[in-house]
């Protein structure tokens, strides 16, 4: 998948409660763009089925999109299935201990517990960091970028290369 050896990005214990509140960020339908090749586990402690909030996916999603859908995260059910179909949608339960696998490239969604708490640990991997926060975007340092092979360049071609004078003018950047 990544033609590398890829590394644990980032790991995430998550609680949904169930509440009144409405749909709203991993609630939405959205794609991850933190980079355009990584994958998501989860491993969930607890059953989760239809009640409990089941991860929803929106299989080949992930090779095709709209104009400019891929920065608009926000879509709703009925956004989904206007564009791929009634019945796109996959809902995916899983019993305690179940191992679930994901390209987060795909519009998906963390679907909303109607009558049970869902917990689970996700576990993000790829071939760089993780920019967790919205709005922030990959950087690298220019003398890491270029002590790269021409292959691992090719990997990184989504990177911001970090010029040293940058570092001055934005220095609470984090950058590998």
């Amino acid at each position: 998948f990544y033609g590398a050896l890829p590394a644990i990005t980032g790991c995430n214990l998550l609680k949904s409660f169930v509440n009144d509140l409405p749909e709203a960020g991993y609630n939405m339908f959205h794609v991850d763009v933190q980079s355009p090749n990584f994958i998501k586990f989860f491993v969930y402690p607890s059953d989760v089925d239809e009640e409990s909030g089941p991860f929803c996916i929106v299989r080949g999603s992930h090779r095709q999109k709209p104009a400019g859908w891929r920065m608009n995260n926000n879509r709703t059910l009925q956004d989904i299935e206007n564009t791929y179909g009634a019945g796109s949608v996959h809902r995916i339960t899983a019993r305690a201990g179940d191992l679930v696998v994901a390209n987060p490239t795909a519009f998906h969604r963390a679907q909303k517990p109607r009558k049970h708490v869902r917990r689970a640990l996700m576990i993000n991997t790829g071939l760089h960091p993780i920019q967790r926060a919205i709005g922030d975007e990959p950087m690298i340092r220019e003398e890491n970028y270029e002590s790269m092979t021409q292959k691992q360049k090719s990997f990184a071609d989504f990177v911001r290369v970090l010029m040293p004078a940058d570092e001055i003018n934005e220095p609470n950047k984090t950058v590998s």
